[in-house]
């Protein structure tokens, strides 16, 4: 087992100038400098964990191994577990061409996963066509449910052993939850999107894709590790959510107004809890 000592009593060192900096803290894309790598690492990411270790007053994060993307085929992603094991997490790399993509709803089938979020207007690239989609052996199908508050929300079945007699599929896998984000992640989107996250079971698992499986994948992910900390009563803490994502893409370099809005993140889903709560009381 390897460990990780990750200093939180700080800021991240390196923030980009201000001449790069988005000016409107209600808005998440990143503009960090430099070319961030998605090369393939040929390990299997459920074989390789490490745990995060802070002081005793921290909660343990399992973080994978490596910070480069895990190959799954064509598939390049990254896996975190979340807070107390509530969430697994895998970020992806928007897959290049039609095996790619068939290899991402493959994965999704294989590791029963009940979520799927879609950032930075990929959605054409990974949903199926209207009727349904054959990748390989897999047919799968997407229904829009509703569009609302920024998000769209699908509906993805999966067929697979298609039997040629009768014309049905000996497996299918339905109600699979796609939450699709084209344009910015701002607080109320993030709270939102969190809302319409699917619970089943004791662990949940999500996949977060976006173009480079890094940038806004990883800061998703920390704010759901942020907000699970929140609801379990601990004291809102954007230098540890973010230090999760930097163990991930350590060449992350947050700005000013990032920290600033996600602290004003944990201000928004606290008021937001707050009305939800009076309003069914």
């Amino acid at each position: 087992m390897v460990l990780y000592f990750v200093d939180i009593s700080r800021k991240p060192d390196h923030l980009p100038p201000s001449g790069i900096r988005k000016k409107t803290p209600d808005i998440t894309y990143y503009n960090t400098p430099g070319k961030h790598s998605t090369a393939a690492d040929a390990s299997n990411s459920d074989a390789n964990h490490a745990v995060f270790q802070s002081d005793k007053t921290k909660p343990k994060v399992g973080l994978s191994k490596t910070t480069q993307p895990t190959s799954e085929g064509k598939l390049n992603f990254v896996q975190v577990d979340g807070f107390r094991g509530k969430w697994n997490f895998f970020a992806f790399q928007c897959p290049k061409g039609s095996d790619a993509v068939g290899e991402f709803w493959r994965f999704i089938d294989d590791k029963n996963i009940q979520n799927i979020v879609l950032l930075e207007d990929i959605s054409s690239k990974v949903l199926p066509a209207a009727g349904g989609s054959m990748l390989g052996s897999t047919k799968v199908i997407c229904k829009e449910e509703w569009q609302k508050n920024g998000i769209k929300k699908f509906t993805a079945t999966i067929n697979k052993g298609k039997h040629r007699e009768e014309g049905v599929y000996v497996n299918q896998r339905n109600g699979i939850n796609v939450l699709v984000v084209d344009y910015e992640l701002t607080n109320k989107v993030i709270i939102n999107t969190r809302k319409n996250l699917i619970l089943r079971g004791r662990s949940q698992k999500c996949a977060i894709m976006c173009k480079d499986g890094k940038q806004l994948s990883g800061f998703f992910i920390s704010v759901q590790i942020m907000l699970d900390m929140v609801d379990a009563g601990n004291d809102i803490d954007v230098l540890y959510s973010m230090n999760q994502f930097k163990a991930v893409c350590p060449d992350f370099a947050p700005s000013e107004e990032q920290f600033f809005q996600l602290t004003h993140l944990g201000k928004d889903y606290n008021k937001e809890k707050a009305f939800d709560c009076g309003k069914y009381n």
